[in-house]
Parts: structure tokens; sequence; C-alpha cells
């Protein structure tokens, strides 16, 4: 798998967005392919997960229910500070 954008949770696993948009993610177990499609994709030091889908919003992922949830309109790039 090639991965395009990259991010580094705070568990020190990726999670990597492919050319086609795709969503994988690093698991102790190996690499399991998350549900959604994105741009870009940022981790916050306290572990918040922000992605961005041009036209389509900015978005927050919920890892209780493994679903993102959108929060924003507009984005081309995610960076992710303190506080999420």
């Amino acid at each position: 798998m090639g991965g395009y954008r990259v991010a580094v949770g705070t568990d020190g696993l990726p999670w990597v967005i492919t050319r086609k948009k795709q969503i994988f993610r690093q698991t102790k177990a190996g690499w399991t392919k998350v549900r959604g499609t994105l741009d870009d994709i940022s981790i916050g030091p306290e572990g918040s997960i922000i992605g961005v889908r041009r036209n389509k919003g900015i978005w927050k992922y919920n890892q209780a229910t493994e679903k993102w949830f959108k929060i924003g309109k507009f984005g081309l790039n995610v960076a992710v500070g303190p506080g999420g």
C-alpha cells in the first residue's frame, strides 16, 4: 500500500491516505481500512483525528463509533493543534 498523506497517532501508529483517497490505519494486528474517503488527515496531540475532503467538508473521527462527523464546510489541508 502506498501512502499519499500520513499522520501518526498518539500510540505511534500511522494513518494513511492513498492516492485513491482510501483511509487505512495501522493497528497492532496489522493494517485496517477505515470507512470513508479523504484528501488529507491530521492527528492532534490529544488524539483527535481530523480529515479533509475537498468540496465535501472537514470531518472528525469518533473512535468509539468508528464514524466520521462533519465539523466544517471547506478545507484543502489540515493540521491539528493542542486541544483538538
